[in-house]
């Protein structure tokens, strides 16, 4: 779904060939309303009798993350892949409190990218994920079932001197 993006930060430690990196996302209109099992009317098909519910559906994420880079920290293009896993937290405020919830669901994601330094302190870094989230059916959620995305992700790198 496009329109589910935002703000994050990520920080890691990267040496010669291999590094990890924890990062925190914020996102935008998570989910579609009418992929939400709350809502009757759930804004998919509009009955003329029942008003269309719009759900804000927001969501933090925390990834912790190998990252193999394919080539020396010296060099100017450093690609690389990565995989990790975290949590992403979904929460739901409708019109009334029948429709505020918030769950928390294990994820997984995948990917690779590419680092270009501008400077011995700063560059630039782009990559392409596919994150994936395992949701326990069994408890009483709002989403119940699995779900996944790919994010494309662009940002500047800062550096420390010394590492």
């Amino acid at each position: 779904e496009f329109r589910r993006g935002g703000p994050g930060v990520s920080f890691g430690y990267f040496g010669d060939r291999i590094g990890f990196e924890f990062e925190v996302q914020r996102y935008f209109h998570f989910f579609k309303d009418r992929n939400v099992d709350l809502v009757p009317n759930n804004c998919g098909v509009v009955l003329r009798s029942t008003a269309c519910i719009d759900l804000n559906t927001r969501a933090w994420s925390g990834m912790g993350n190998v990252v193999l880079r394919l080539r020396g920290k010296e060099a100017m293009w450093r690609p690389y892949g990565t995989t990790g896993v975290g949590m992403i937290h979904p929460w739901i405020e409708g019109p009334g409190v029948q429709y505020d919830v918030d769950q928390n669901n294990m994820a997984f994601n995948v990917g690779a990218g590419v680092t270009r330094s501008m400077t011995t302190v700063f560059g630039f870094r782009g990559d392409l994920r596919y994150i994936r989230a395992i949701v326990d059916a069994d408890k009483s959620e709002a989403y119940k079932k699995d779900y996944g995305f790919v994010r494309a992700m662009v940002g500047i790198t800062i550096r420390l001197p010394g590492f």
